[in-house]
């Protein structure tokens, strides 16, 4: 027998949290901050408790009434905080003003192939906000092309249809930024031109552009990511999962929960940067 007394705060626990609710062995009890289960407390020293425990908006929903889901100690994205940056925005999807992007970082392995499409409001070529729309990843097995470009139209499909937004509308203010490294995979250097032949299939002909990857650019835009979250710049839609374990999780100098973070700031560093280095355009 093993019994497990914890507040799951500060440590991603997907795998603990999988564990427990789809063995058979497992049985869960939740037990929430109240006076019922902790009667020893005053009414006054409960709410004392609860208003304290406000001020960390990113553990409460675990400290107070036993989630799972909350954000790791020492994560890089600490002006993310899930209670106020998730939401579903579809309906505002279709404003012709909106800019697009979509970020391919290819990397072999579980749900390793992941494209981040985020809609961009930009004053004065400036970026004010960042939605994060629709994600996919490879799942189990491993992408080719093919299934990429199907996953990049499936995503978009997606997101039109929810928005009420016609995809060729999408298409004329989408811009694609894929990773020029795909070394993993045997395809460094060419793997975009094989996917754009494979979008190009299924009637999708915007071009593949590389991000800027000068010194220091990842670090750069890491923070310039966490500055928009603070000032409360960025959102996130909830079924997009990987990007949310990015942003909770992250430490930087680590690769778990890397390839997410990384397809989304190959998106954005042009738009959040001063930097003259632009990006170079891959051509089939």
């Amino acid at each position: 027998w093993m019994l497990v007394t914890c507040t799951p705060a500060g440590y991603p626990l997907k795998w603990f949290r999988e564990l427990v609710t789809t063995s058979p062995f497992w049985r869960e009890f939740v037990i929430p901050f109240d006076h019922r289960s902790c009667p020893w407390y005053s009414a006054e020293r409960i709410a004392e408790v609860i208003n304290e425990a406000r001020f960390m908006p990113s553990t409460f929903a675990q400290r107070i009434e036993g989630a799972w889901e909350g954000v790791t100690i020492g994560r890089f994205f600490a002006g993310f905080e899930p209670e106020q940056h998730v939401k579903g925005r579809d309906r505002g999807l279709a404003s012709p003003s909106l800019r697009w992007r979509l970020g391919l970082d290819h990397g072999q392995g579980a749900n390793r192939e992941v494209g981040i499409l985020s809609a961009i409001r930009a004053v004065n070529g400036a970026c004010k906000a960042v939605h994060v729309a629709r994600e996919f990843k490879s799942g189990a097995g491993l992408m080719g092309a093919r299934e990429i470009a199907a996953g990049i139209k499936a995503a978009l499909c997606d997101v039109c249809e929810a928005a009420d937004l016609e995809l060729d509308a999408l298409l004329g203010r989408l811009e694609i930024y894929g990773d020029s490294n795909a070394a993993g995979l045997g395809k460094a250097g060419r793997y975009n031109d094989e996917i754009m032949v494979e979008l190009r299939a299924v009637g999708i002909h915007n071009p593949i552009r590389s991000p800027i990857k000068v010194q220091g650019a990842r670090e750069d835009c890491e923070a310039l990511i966490n500055s928009l979250a603070i000032r409360g710049g960025l959102t996130v839609d909830p079924t997009c999962i990987l990007t949310l374990d990015g942003l909770n999780h992250y430490v930087q100098g680590k690769e778990a929960h890397k390839d997410a973070i990384d397809a989304l700031r190959y998106g954005l560093y042009d738009l959040l940067t001063s930097r003259p280095t632009g990006p170079k355009l891959f051509r089939a």
